[in-house]
């Protein structure tokens, strides 16, 4: 369940109970100096938790949505101010490719509206309902119809009425903002200041032009250049990171891309920072092993914490050649080493959990791990190299360690 608690600040909660509605776990959340309000929980296909509400800060109100994994981790969230007014998101729901259907309204004028986003928490289209005060709910009757639910002041007498109206997809009609990638990584050791710079590109991918200027406002990245046009050709825009005196860290900032004649204003672009030392954290700051090795350098340790790994940049695992340890959190421990597991039951074909190729010398270390379930390929593949391999459990598969 969800909701919200007031301790000098409100802040959104999760609570999730057993059968005999015994407590299992308890999360909070905030977002910085923001009072934050939780309205509405679904589950979503891959079995995770996607809240929708509000925040409030000095008197203004956006939509809020977010995704949290089923253990209560935070994995994404957005907040959306959609022209200047107040918005509340009230119900969500999920459609096809991991999309999602929002209901929700404003005030002044009062005004409902639905919206949808893609997995990105970017917009793709928003309606507004003219004639309706506050929508409550929404069903899906298919990907493209729904049902909502709510009031009216705008029938009768005046005062508030029951609001129920069936609502297709709109017909884009004008601009759309697009980007090639939706997204931009950047990593960096602590020690290393150089500035990091990548591109990316903005396109039309609707009717007419669009004129589209970037808001941000973040200490260590700078976009360039703000503002552009597009009838459908790419402009490429460029991203510099200075981490100069950034702290050990993941950083998070959304690039906001608006046009107000598109319909999915305001249009968000991730950036993440990650400012590493020697360690890399697996999952604290990499989502995968194979993540937190690209991002080592030589002498490295990748430390990878307890929970069972599967899935792309967790099996073929490539050490790529270089001199790192990639090791559980504590190698001596068994009940760690039993814990630690990459499993291969979700692979299909000829797949391996590590795979160690590059003329690896023994300074490239492999320790403290359960690895198993890879039936057609090998725990560990070795191939004209000479790795540090010690203390794993290699069981269940077609081959130990092979070459």
């Amino acid at each position: 369940m969800c909701g919200s608690e007031n301790n000098n600040t409100s802040r959104g909660f999760l609570l999730k109970t057993n059968a005999d509605n015994e407590l299992i776990w308890r999360k909070i959340y905030f977002n910085d100096s923001h009072q934050l309000f939780f309205s509405c929980l679904q589950i979503n296909s891959v079995g995770n938790y996607i809240v929708c509400g509000y925040t409030h800060l000095n008197y203004h109100y956006d939509g809020y949505v977010a995704e949290i994994d089923p253990e209560g981790k935070m994995l994404w969230s957005r907040e959306y101010d959609l022209n200047g007014k107040d918005e509340y998101f009230t119900s969500i729901v999920e459609t096809s490719n991991h999309n999602y259907v929002i209901s929700g309204y404003q005030k002044q004028p009062d005004k409902a509206f639905i919206l949808k986003i893609n997995s990105f928490g970017n917009i793709v289209w928003k309606k507004t309902l003219d004639t309706a005060s506050n929508l409550e709910d929404i069903v899906k009757i298919d990907d493209r119809t729904f049902v909502v639910a709510g009031n009216t002041s705008y029938f009768g007498a005046g005062g508030q009425d029951l609001y129920l109206a069936k609502v297709q997809e709109p017909v884009i009609s004008g601009p759309l903002i697009h980007s090639e990638p939706k997204d931009l990584l950047f990593i960096a050791s602590f020690d290393n200041n150089e500035l990091m710079v990548q591109n990316f590109e903005i396109y039309n991918k609707g009717i007419g032009t669009l004129n589209w200027q970037i808001v941000e406002d973040c200490s260590w990245l700078n976009v360039n250049p703000s503002s552009g046009n597009s009838v459908g050709d790419t402009g490429q825009i460029q991203i510099t990171v200075d981490k100069t005196g950034m702290e050990i860290g993941t950083y998070n900032y959304d690039i906001q891309v608006i046009d107000n004649n598109a319909s999915n204003s305001p249009y968000f672009i991730k950036v993440r920072l990650i400012v590493h030392s020697y360690n890399l954290n697996v999952p604290d700051e990499f989502d995968t092993i194979q993540e937190a090795i690209d991002a080592a350098s030589d002498g490295g340790t990748v430390i990878v914490g307890p929970g069972t790994y599967q899935g792309t940049g967790n099996y073929n695992i490539d050490f790529k050649g270089k001199a790192i340890t990639v090791q559980s959190a504590d190698p001596n421990d068994p009940d760690i080493v039993d814990s630690t597991v990459i499993d291969g039951s979700t692979t299909f074909g000829n797949n391996n959990g590590f795979i160690i190729r590059t003329d690896e010398e023994p300074d490239s270390k492999l320790i403290g791990f359960t690895i198993k379930n890879f039936e057609n390929g090998s725990g560990v593949l070795v191939n004209s190299a000479r790795p540090y391999i010690s203390k794993c459990k290699i069981s269940g598969n077609d081959y130990g360690i092979s070459n």
